[in-house]
């Protein structure tokens, strides 16, 4: 994801999609372990939450793979600035 990032953004906006993203991140970290405890308690199986955060997790990775470099600018170097 790091790669992909410096690669599209460039090196001068990396910081601020690195940080932005990272918010993200944490709240599926934070969140996923408390959803799949609220679905466990009402269901009884842990099974129905875990498909859903599994579920998630592969829609997150199909962006990904459908993502197209963006389209450089050519006022701008190789650095994103002018």
């Amino acid at each position: 994801m790091q790669a992909l990032r410096a690669d599209y953004f460039g090196t001068t906006a990396f910081g601020q999609i690195m940080g932005l993203s990272s918010l993200v991140l944490m709240v599926g970290m934070v969140g996923g372990p408390l959803f799949a405890g609220f679905v466990a308690d009402a269901v009884g199986s842990y099974r129905p939450g875990f498909v859903v955060i599994a579920f998630l997790a592969g829609l997150g990775a199909g962006f990904f793979l459908l993502a197209s470099p963006p389209i450089r600018n050519e006022r701008f170097d190789e650095a994103g600035t002018r």
